[in-house]
């Protein structure tokens, strides 16, 4: 049987990608480490895309395709559209790819990839466990001594109350983490934005949707505007752009209220324009673009375990999509990000 020959190519520094690398080592893998920093591109690579040996394959890990994949490549990413609370992360599509299982340490260094400290609380973890994990996550990312005084510096000086629960912040650092690790479980917004001119959003799903949105929109008139996004979705989750919002958009933006919610439901027969094809086939290419497929999993840290887990079998087909991993499923369920 012949065994695939596997190259790695490591993304922006983290806690995650710093396990990553210890992981590859542990197991003699061939990669390539250029120890960059968040929004690290697929073109720092180019040279050593042209020495790929023949017949192995490479394996990409969390960088931006400013260039394209080579043929046959794997790609490992857990930001845009494959972020999500349900969806693994960099870490564990690495395991899943070598077959291996994650130590209780680094569940605990996915789980804070996806969910920052409320993903490792998720996971029971004691207070010591998180302080270590996000003092090795700040260090993997860059943040030095000085970067930590000027977020203390940040925290004491810089902050703008806006709405109920929102604070704008003009940091004094651009290492984000620094600043957020300290007002961490204090406001439900938080906008800052760095001296390099970017501006981050670290809140509600609801929140980045609604980013993602406006941020599309202005793309039409302005493409080079660039915009990313991810995380603990559709719950939690992160925006950056290098095109900042004002004050005045984002207070908007927090103080915006629903008037109210519906839920519409009615009974209706659908008939695809091809007969012989499956409905619920058709259903993703009908959707278009900007929606997210789903599906319930009761062992991804999700909220709804004990309740999913009271209900008999036949009541869990009509609550969750996808729920005993049946693919001829009646009941679907798609996030618009």
């Amino acid at each position: 049987m012949r065994i695939t020959q596997y190259v790695f190519f490591l993304g922006g520094g983290d806690a995650e990608m710093a396990e990553i690398r210890s992981v590859l080592c542990s197991r003699n893998m061939a990669f390539h480490d250029r120890r960059l920093s968040w929004g690290a591109k697929l073109s720092a690579y180019a040279d050593e895309m042209g020495r790929l040996p023949d017949g192995a394959t490479p394996v990409f890990i969390e960088l931006i395709p400013d260039i394209p994949f080579p043929d046959g490549a794997v790609v490992i990413d857990h930001h845009g559209e494959r972020a999500g609370r349900d969806e693994p992360t960099a870490l564990g599509q690495v395991a899943d790819l070598l077959d291996i299982r994650l130590n209780r340490r680094q569940q605990l260094i996915s789980a804070n990839d996806r969910g920052h400290i409320r993903g490792m609380e998720a996971m029971g973890a004691t207070p010591d466990e998180i302080m270590e994990i996000r003092a090795l996550d700040r260090k993997a990312q860059g943040v030095t001594e000085e970067d930590e005084r000027l977020a203390q510096e940040t925290v004491e000086k810089c902050l703008e109350i806006v709405g109920p629960s929102g604070v704008i912040i003009h940091s004094l650092t651009n290492r984000t983490s620094a600043v957020t690790d300290r007002i961490y479980g204090q406001f439900r917004h938080i906008f800052i934005y760095t001296p390099d001119g970017q501006m981050h959003y670290f809140g509600t799903g609801h929140m980045v949707g609604q980013l993602r949105k406006c941020y599309e929109k202005f793309q039409g008139t302005n493409p080079s505007a660039e915009f990313w996004f991810g995380v603990d979705l559709p719950d939690y989750g992160f925006f950056g752009t290098d095109t900042p919002l004002d004050k005045e958009e984002i207070q908007e933006m927090t103080q915006r209220k629903s008037c109210s919610h519906h839920l519409f439901m009615f009974p209706f027969t659908v008939t695809p324009k091809d007969r012989a094809a499956d409905f619920m086939e058709t259903v993703p290419s009908a959707l278009g673009s900007g929606w997210l497929a789903k599906a319930f999993d009761p062992t991804a840290g999700n909220p709804g375990y004990s309740e999913y887990f009271y209900f008999h079998h036949f009541v869990r087909d009509a609550l969750y999509s996808g729920a005993d991993g049946d693919d001829d499923f009646p009941l679907m369920k798609y996030l618009y990000l």
